[in-house]
C-alpha cells in the first residue's frame, strides 16, 4: 500500500515502511521533494537499519542552514548509527557549528568509537578553535589511549577553551603520564583551568600513587603541595609513611593535607602524631588533624578533642565537635552539652548533631531544652515566611501572561543559541552566559523568587531532549541570580 501511495503522488508513510522493514520504500522516500522532513524521517529510519544510502540525505540536512538546529541535530545523531568514513567526515565538519548540532556530533563520534580517533586527532590540530574543543570532548568519550599524548600537547594550545577541554578529557584516561602536565595546568592563571585540572588529577591519582609519593619529597614546594593535595584524597596505605614524614614540612598546606591523608588511610599508628598537631600554630592544620582523628575513631583522641572545643577559632571547635560525634565516646557528652551555649550558631548545631550521634538520657534532656528555644524561633520565622509567600503568590498571579511569554522566549533561546557559549560576545556576556536568558531569570526572580525560577527552569528543561543538556545549561546560565545556584 505505501508503494501505491507513492505512485499516486501521495505522501510516503514512513512509520508503516519502518515497521514493515520496507528498506526500498524508505530509500525512494528520501527523494520525495514535496517535504524535506519526510526525506529526513526516511533517512533516519534507514540509518537505524544501518543502511549507508541514508548518508547523502543526512549530510544535506546536517549542512543546511535553512533547517532548524534541532532538525540538523537529528541528522547528526542518525549519522552516529551508521558510523562510516563519510559520516565521520561530515560530523567533524560541524564540530564548530551551532551548539545543538555540534553537541550531537560529539555524542555520535563518541558512539562511533575507535575508527573516529585518527580524524579527531587531525581535528585537534586544526585551525578552528571550537573544532579543537569538541574534538577533545569526543576523544574523551571514546577513551582510546592514542589520544593521550595529543591531549597533553593540547594543554599548551593558544586557546584557553581548548586547554580546558584537554585538561578535562585527560582525567578519563587515568594515565600517569598526564600527571606532570596537569599539575602544571593546575597552576595556570586561568579562571577555570586549575579547577578542571585538579579534578582530572583526582581521577588519575589512583593509578599514580608511586609517582605522587616520589613528588611528595621534591625540593620544589609547588610540586610537593600538588602531590600532597592529590594523594590525600586517595587513602592508599602506601602513602602512610610519606605522609607521616610530611607532617614535619615547613609548609602549612602540606601539613594539613598530610593530616587529612592519614585520616583517609585510617591507620591508628597516626593517632599520637595527629593529637600533637591539635596544638599546631596554624588553624587549618588543627582543623584537618581533628577531622582525621574523627575518621580514625580511636578513643585516645577523645580528651584532646574535648580540650579543642575551647579553641579560639570557631572552625576548629566545629571540627572537634564533629570528630567527637564520629568517635561516639560518652566522655564527650558533658563538654558537648556545654558547647550548646557557644556564641556561634553553627557551632551549637554541630554540637547538637554530635550529641545525637552519641545518644543517651542525658543527651535527650539537653536537646529537649534546646528544641523548645528553637521552636519559638522557628515559629517567628514561619510567620514571616507565610507573609512573604502571600506577597509572592500575589505577584505571580498578576503576572501570568508575562511569565508565559518569558518561558516561551527561553525555549526559543535554547533552540537557537543555547544558554552557554564557549566564547563571549554577541548574545553572550563576558561569562559566556546568554545575556537575555539572564535578564529573564532576573525578572522571574523579581516576580516569584526561587520557586518561580525553579518551575520555569523545569518546564524549559523538559521542553528539550534530555541528551541536549539544555536544562543543565540554563541552570548554569542563571547561577547567582537571587537564591539560584547553578
Amino acid at each position: 500500500m505505501p508503494f501505491f501511495n507513492e505512485m499516486l503522488g501521495g505522501k510516503p508513510d514512513i512509520k508503516k515502511m519502518t515497521s514493515s522493514h520496507n528498506i526500498n520504500g524508505l530509500f525512494r522516500a528520501m527523494s520525495y521533494k514535496k517535504d524535506k522532513y519526510v526525506q529526513l524521517d526516511a533517512a533516519v529510519a534507514l540509518a537505524n537499519f544501518g543502511d549507508a544510502r541514508a548518508v547523502k540525505t543526512l549530510a544535506a540536512v546536517l549542512h543546511s542552514y535553512e533547517m532548524q538546529p534541532d532538525t540538523r541535530r537529528i541528522a547528526a545523531e542518525a549519522m552516529g548509527t551508521i558510523g562510516d568514513a563519510d559520516c565521520i567526515k561530515n560530523l567533524i565538519y560541524v564540530l564548530d557549528g551551532s551548539a545543538p548540532v555540534a553537541e550531537a556530533a560529539v555524542m555520535s563520534l563518541g558512539r562511533i568509537g575507535e575508527t573516529a580517533v585518527d580524524p579527531l586527532l587531525a581535528a585537534l590540530k586544526s585551525g578552528r578553535e571550537l573544532a579543537r574543543v569538541r574534538a577533545s570532548n569526543a576523544l574523551e568519550k571514546i577513551g582510546d589511549t592514542r589520544a593521550i599524548k595529543p591531549l597533553i600537547a593540547a594543554l599548551g594550545d593558544s586557546d584557553k577553551y581548548v586547554r580546558r577541554a584537554a585538561a578535562g578529557a585527560l582525567g578519563s584516561f587515568s594515565d600517569a603520564s598526564a600527571l606532570e602536565p596537569l599539575i602544571a595546568a593546575s597552576q595556570e592563571n586561568d579562571e577555570y583551568l586549575p579547577e578542571i585540572a585538579r579534578k582530572s588529577l583526582d581521577k588519575i591519582a589512583v593509578s599514580a600513587v608511586e609517582e605522587l609519593i616520589a613528588m611528595l619529597k621534591d625540593d620544589n614546594i609547588i610540586r610537593r603541595k600538588s602531590a600532597a593535595s592529590i594523594l590525600a584524597n586517595v587513602g592508599d596505605a602506601r602513602a602512610f609513611e610519606p605522609f607521616m614524614a610530611a607532617l614535619n614540612d615547613s609548609n602549612e598546606d602540606i601539613r594539613q593535607k598530610a593530616a587529612y591523608g592519614l585520616g583517609k588511610i585510617g591507620d591508628a599508628r597516626a593517632v599520637e602524631v595527629l593529637i600533637a598537631l591539635l596544638n599546631d600554630n596554624e588553624m587549618r592544620v588543627r582543623q584537618f588533624a581533628a577531622g582525621s582523628l574523627g575518621m580514625i575513631r580511636d578513643p585516645r583522641a577523645v580528651e584532646p578533642l574535648i580540650n579543642l572545643l575551647k579553641d579560639s577559632e570557631v572552625y576548629v571547635r566545629r571540627d572537634a565537635a564533629a570528630a567527637l560525634g564520629d568517635i561516639g565516646d560518652a566522655r564527650a557528652v558533658k563538654p558537648l552539652i556545654a558547647a550548646l551555649k557557644d556564641s556561634d550558631e553553627y557551632m551549637r548545631k554541630d554540637a547538637a548533631e554530635a550529641l545525637q550521634k552519641i545518644g543517651g538520657p542525658e543527651v535527650e534532656e539537653a536537646l529537649s531544652g534546646m528544641k523548645s528555644e528553637q521552636l519559638e524561633e522557628n515559629k517567628r520565622k514561619y510567620q514571616k515566611e507565610q507573609l512573604d509567600e502571600q506577597e509572592r503568590l500575589g505577584r505571580v498571579a498578576s503576572s501570568r501572561e508575562e511569565i508565559r511569554r518569558l518561558t516561551a522566549e527561553l525555549k526559543t533561546i535554547g533552540a537557537s543559541d543555547g544558554f552557554l557559549s564557549l566564547k563571549s560576545g554577541g548574545n553572550f556576556n563576558s561569562d559566556r552566559r546568554h545575556s537575555r536568558a539572564r535578564e529573564i531569570g532576573n525578572r522571574l526572580n523579581q516576580i516569584g523568587g526561587l520557586a518561580l525560577m525553579q518551575a520555569v527552569g523545569f518546564e524549559v528543561g523538559n521542553y528539550f531532549d534530555p541528551g541536549s543538556g539544555r536544562g543543565r545549561e540554563l541552570e548554569a546560565a542563571w547561577d547567582g541570580i537571587g537564591g539560584w545556584k547553578g
